[in-house]
């Protein structure tokens, strides 16, 4: 099973049933396609250069812990690029989570940021 087809499903089960109650005229695989173009686009505004829309976060100079999990959607790659982008960023990989684990475990967050603080 693809990255692509894991992404539809989640999107599928999280969002489908609030979406089509509040559109009369549902397009349920147009917006499923969308989302996913937009979470595997390095580039998330249509405006930015996708050759160098990571460019800006060269500017930020407080240390900074880019955090992803295990089983995210979005791209290693691209995490890596992120994190790369960032002057002295860290990188925080957390085994057995996913895009969504911030939400779905805030005590195990929580512990992550306390630490990178520390």
């Amino acid at each position: 099973m693809n990255s692509e087809h894991l992404f539809k499903d989640f999107i599928d089960l999280t969002y489908r049933a609030p979406y089509e109650a509040k559109n009369p005229e549902p397009q349920w695989t147009v917006f499923q396609d969308k989302m996913y173009d937009l979470w595997t686009t390095p580039c998330y505004l249509v405006s930015m250069n996708p050759e160098n829309c990571l460019e800006p976060l060269g500017s930020i100079n407080s240390p900074t812990l880019v955090v992803v999990g295990e089983n995210e959607i979005i791209s290693f790659a691209h995490t890596l690029d992120v994190m790369n982008a960032i002057p002295g960023a860290s990188l925080k990989v957390v085994p057995l989570a996913g895009h969504f684990f911030p939400e779905k475990q805030p005590l195990r967050t929580t512990a992550i940021i306390k630490g990178f603080l520390d």
